[in-house]
């Protein structure tokens, strides 16, 4: 979703069924997707903690779901190289490639030169449209 631009979503309590994310609604909570990928996690924690006690103690009615699915898939580390998103030539492309990487167990967005991987972190986009980051070099030849 961040990829694709998209600035808020909603975290959903569904009821378990057969199909993943195919049960009734309990609740659905707003949340924005601006920071890294690790304050976004942070944020979820939250979310998801308020909606766990508000179901135990409020015990909303769910309603079923509407509209279409949405399947996105599992990123691998291999997709996790800049080089695609450079070629696209938008600079907030760039940026939302390395925030939506930048967190806990996550590989990173790199660009592997020679024997070198350069790991991007900690990226903000800034007045001018150029990307302010941090960059970790590691590799090479002995």
């Amino acid at each position: 979703q961040i990829i694709a631009g998209t600035m808020e979503t909603r975290v959903n309590a569904l009821r378990m069924s057969v199909q993943l994310d195919a049960g009734d609604v309990f609740l659905s909570t707003p949340v924005t997707l601006q920071g890294s990928a690790g304050d976004i996690w942070g944020m979820l924690v939250n979310v998801v903690r308020s909606q766990v006690e508000r179901i135990i103690c409020q015990r909303p009615m769910p309603i079923p779901q509407v509209g279409d699915a949405v399947t996105l898939r599992r990123r691998q580390p291999d997709d996790n190289d800049i080089r695609g998103t450079l070629s696209h030539g938008d600079p907030v492309d760039v940026f939302r490639f390395v925030q939506m990487l930048d967190g806990p167990g996550y590989f990173g967005a790199h660009l592997d030169v020679g024997s070198f991987r350069i790991t991007f972190t900690r990226a903000s986009l800034q007045p001018d449209g150029s990307i302010l980051c941090d960059a970790r070099i590691v590799g090479g030849k002995a």
